[in-house]
């Protein structure tokens, strides 16, 4: 049996939310470095005036940067959307009561809801971050929605600690790293690459993505073990991790 002892995990999602995930395999009794890939900075918010008829939440960071205007809940629709569980706590804590949330916590999970159908000629507003994925909006939008996007926070590489990025290389056991986002994935790379004297092979690291896009690109960027989560919850990753292990026995 596989010792905790003998796997380490990354965690590259920024912020509460990845230090919750990092302090699970802690517990776990498994190596946890916590080293975030990517910087969230709130934008500046151009409010749109329109009398939205639906109102989708993408992420976590889409709320938070959201409501920091006092005004932004004014918006809102009564009934509001969350792409996952996290976004739909974060809308509650905000004082949203009337929440829908897709079975599959994702873009193809949103578009499948019912409240999502018949959409001609409805005011749209989906709050995310600036780039990303456009499926949500062009789908909408055949649909003959009016979709406006608000971005209120945008994603920054950041340079990671390389002495402790170069600790968790070297760990002479089973490297896993999570990643939620083709961003977060980008950005390890390059902070691998950046780190002197090193001499690594993406062989030796085993990854723990959150879509099947993620992975995808991934294994044309040459990294050969990569393993999907259900979704990109901290749930889903914990539990992709799970069974990861349970398969090294």
């Amino acid at each position: 049996m596989t010792q905790p002892s003998a796997i380490a995990v990354m965690v590259t999602r920024p912020g509460d939310i990845g230090k919750d995930l990092s302090n699970r395999f802690q517990k776990r009794g498994l190596q946890s470095c916590f080293l975030p890939t990517l910087e969230i900075v709130g934008q500046s918010l151009e409010m749109p005036i329109e009398d939205f008829e639906r109102a989708i939440f993408i992420s976590v960071n889409a709320v938070k940067y959201s409501f920091i205007s006092h005004s932004f809940k004014d918006l809102l629709p009564a009934e509001v959307i969350a792409v996952g569980s996290g976004t739909a706590k974060a809308l509650a804590a905000q004082g949203c009561d009337s929440i829908i949330v897709p079975k599959h916590y994702n873009s193809e999970g949103l578009l499948e809801l019912e409240q999502l159908q018949s959409v001609s000629g409805r005011h749209i507003l989906i709050v995310k971050g600036r780039g990303g994925r456009e499926k949500l909006q062009q789908t909408l939008t055949s649909r003959g929605a009016i979709c406006h996007e608000l971005d209120v926070y945008c994603r920054v590489f950041k340079t990671v600690d390389a002495i402790k990025l170069n600790d968790f290389l070297s760990f002479n056991g089973t490297k896993i790293t999570m990643l939620a986002s083709i961003e977060t994935l980008e950005s390890m790379d390059q902070n691998i690459s950046g780190v002197r004297g090193l001499s690594f092979d993406k062989k030796q690291l085993t990854l723990v993505v959150a879509s099947e896009r993620i992975a995808q690109h991934a294994k044309q960027m040459g990294y050969d073990s990569v393993h999907l989560a259900a979704t990109a919850s901290n749930d889903a990753m914990f539990e992709a991790v799970e069974c990861l292990i349970s398969s090294l026995d």
